[in-house]
């Protein structure tokens, strides 16, 4: 199994080698659809569709949240439309008969995702016998390429109408896959301006809906009214992300910037929100060698509650970091990567950017610190200016706000719902 696993790797690998030494005009042509974009206006559906059985795959908390917004649409719109899929528990509830919990299975990096290699492809030969035996009118993968492109390729040779929600993120270091999204899918259904053109540039139909996230914060928690953002900087944010391996490396030097900082300011407070029980236990392992004496206050739970009230944060590049851009709060993006990673990174990386905010501002609208080095002294130096700098504090806080009018939609996942014909 592990033989086989490697051996399915191979294509990847290769399409990695071409990039890395052929692909530098994909690279230049994609960087130039990018910066040319700006704000568009969405789309909506001219003739609403009308699909009674309606297929989901999603494997990740975020698909889990935005798929499941998208199947109560779904639902509120067409009486009687059978729903089912691949998904998790935000996608149940909100009305998926669920095959399997796939966002359980969201593993990150070479090594897991070779050990759990065996239950993909158990998940695979099921997903492909429901295709035969009880085929869906519309397929709907949300984000999540690794599996999705492959359940989308096959759904499509047996003639079944893919459409694609949340694209994935070819315009960061994987241009080969548009290729293979040409082969596999209908429509995508995309949520940055950007995206509209650079599918269509490659023959795919694809519709600008939005981006859901920020509608979502606005009905579950709301932003602070400008007029009350600006202030004192009383607390700063430490969200190292949502997976283990992210806790383990990113923690420790976010603990050494706190620590940097709260000598110099020690009024200032620090908070450590996170959402599961698995995380917790990571963070506690951190805390016990690294925590030191710091005033934290580790929070499971509430996240976009405490994220809300916060005046500063370093937060871990994902979806953290647009999260805390809807609420406005200026903060420095870091993630570690090893030096090998980091070398290949100058030649694979297609935007000059990782963080969602920068990548649809155009600019660094907030610092990135990605690299092999410990970031701690340069990320608690950029704070502590915020923290003395008011104006230079409220600039940044301007430019958030820019970014923000930019994804702020309502009706996406109605929207998007109109398109799944």
């Amino acid at each position: 199994m592990v033989v086989g696993a490697l051996f399915s790797f191979l294509p990847f690998l290769l399409n990695l080698a071409v990039s890395l030494f052929l692909g530098g005009r994909h690279r230049k042509r994609i960087r130039s659809l990018m910066e040319g974009a700006g704000s568009a206006p969405v789309e909506e559906c001219a003739e609403p569709a009308g699909s009674t059985d309606v297929y989901f795959l999603a494997g990740e908390d975020s698909g889990d949240l935005h798929g499941g917004n998208l199947v109560a649409a779904l639902l509120q719109e067409r009486k009687g439309v059978r729903i089912r899929g691949m998904g998790g528990p935000l996608m149940e509830a909100a009305g998926c008969d669920l095959d399997y919990d796939l966002v359980r299975m969201n593993v990150m990096g070479f090594i897991p995702v070779i050990l759990s290699i065996g239950t993909f492809f158990g998940l695979f030969r099921r997903f492909l016998r429901m295709l035969d035996t009880d085929p869906p009118d519309v397929l709907v993968p949300v984000d999540y390429p690794g599996f999705n492109l492959r359940a989308a390729r096959a759904a499509r040779k047996r003639g079944i109408r893919v459409v694609y929600y949340i694209a994935p993120q070819v315009w960061a270091w994987a241009p080969w896959r548009i290729r293979k999204i040409a082969r596999s899918v209908d429509r995508m259904l995309v949520i940055l301006p950007f995206e509209r053109d650079l599918y269509a540039a490659s023959g795919i139909p694809a519709a600008f809906v939005g981006h859901p996230l920020f509608e979502h914060l606005d009905r579950v928690r709301p932003a602070r009214p400008v007029a009350s953002s600006a202030g004192v900087v009383q607390r700063i944010g430490l969200l190292p992300g949502s997976r283990s391996a992210e806790i383990r490396t990113l923690l420790p030097m976010m603990l050494r910037a706190a620590r940097r900082i709260s000598d110099e300011h020690p009024s200032v407070r620090f908070v450590l929100p996170y959402q599961r029980e698995k995380l917790g236990r990571e963070i506690d392992l951190v805390l016990a060698s690294d925590g030191g004496d710091l005033d934290l206050e580790v929070v499971e739970g509430r996240t976009h509650e405490l994220m809300s009230d916060l005046d500063l944060a370093l937060v871990a590049s994902g979806t953290a970091s647009l999260e805390l851009t809807y609420y406005r709060v200026p903060m420095v993006v870091m993630y570690r990567i090893s030096p090998m990673a980091a070398f290949f990174k100058r030649f694979l990386v297609i935007s000059p950017h990782i963080a969602l905010v920068n990548i649809v501002g155009g600019r660094e609208v907030v610092p990135e610190l990605v690299g092999y080095r410990d970031y701690s002294d340069t990320a608690a130096m950029i704070l502590s200016r915020w923290i003395t700098d008011a104006d230079a504090l409220q600039g940044c806080r301007q430019s958030l706000e820019e970014v923000r009018s930019r994804l702020l939609f309502t009706g996406v996942a109605e929207r998007a719902a109109g398109f799944l014909d």
